[in-house]
């Protein structure tokens, strides 16, 4: 929703998925953002999310950050930003883990860059890439990529295709840290 000089957005996403009689995937993802535009070229950002994932062994991931976004070229078609977002987590390990805990709070740089690109009769490509180190830490660090290719099929009907890459340089023991994820979904417009 957009309101000069507001932006707020919000996304919420919970998977839930067996197989055989086998759990294949638990997740879940509230994520809530407000932006303040300040000139053309600079946002204040504020943001806060909450996650949980079976398979990654969290039960619940805290986040709570504000920052800056930087608009370096916004046109109709295309958009080029950046931004830097300073980041509290605490998180809590699920059961299934080896060592279950819960941990302090630490703080975080969310470092991204990202582009938007509109096209003629296709819709949009959207790619975003966050480098998160803590601070108190930096080798402890996470890598997100996310590129969404929507494909418009009719005035109000799209395919979209979705791929995540995450890394995490210090996942949770038992956990891989690299994971590759895609996912083809229909959208409908109102």
């Amino acid at each position: 929703m957009t309101r000069p000089p507001h932006l707020f957005f919000g996304k919420v996403n919970a998977e839930y998925g067996t197989a055989n009689s086998a759990l294949i995937v638990a997740t879940s993802l509230l994520h809530l953002r407000y932006n303040y535009f300040t000139t053309p070229f600079l946002y204040l950002d504020v943001l806060a999310q909450v996650q949980h994932d079976t398979f990654r062994r969290i039960a619940v991931r805290d986040l709570y950050g504000t920052g800056l976004r930087f608009n370096w070229i916004r046109e109709k078609q295309f958009e080029l930003f950046s931004g830097n977002t300073i980041l509290l987590e605490q998180q809590a390990i699920s059961a299934s883990a080896p060592n279950p805990s819960r941990s302090d709070v630490w703080a975080r740089s969310s470092n991204y860059a990202g582009v938007n690109i509109g096209f003629e009769g296709l819709e949009n490509l959207t790619t975003v890439t966050y480098l998160q180190p803590r601070l108190d830490r930096p080798k402890d660090y996470r890598l997100l990529h996310e590129t969404v290719l929507t494909l418009g099929i009719t005035k109000r009907l799209a395919a979209k295709i979705f791929v995540n890459l995450t890394y995490d340089h210090e996942p949770v023991p038992g956990v891989l840290p690299a994971d590759l994820e895609v996912k083809n979904s229909l959208a409908v417009k109102f």
